[in-house]
């Protein structure tokens, strides 16, 4: 079964540090990962998984967002 947690982006490391083997699901824009950068989970011996929750520089819903996501078939711990 699939567990998520929110962790506040500043305890992300300490906790992949204590559980390695997790999902980090990246849902912020592109444009976002494009200016301020993506993390890289495997140097925490984790993945890290992109998809956008909003899209386009209006910002819009990104109605695809749940089966991108079910696509994925993840049967670990997700961070986002």
């Amino acid at each position: 079964m699939t567990e998520i947690f929110n962790i506040p982006s500043k305890k992300v490391k300490d906790f992949l540090n204590d559980n390695s083997n997790n999902i980090v699901l990246d849902v912020r824009t592109e444009e976002e990962w494009n200016s301020v950068g993506k993390p890289d989970a495997e140097l925490l011996n984790s993945k890290t998984l992109f998809i956008s929750l909003l899209v386009g520089p209006d910002r819009i819903k990104n109605e695809n967002f749940i089966k991108e996501f079910l696509d994925k078939k993840i049967l670990k711990k997700i961070i986002f």
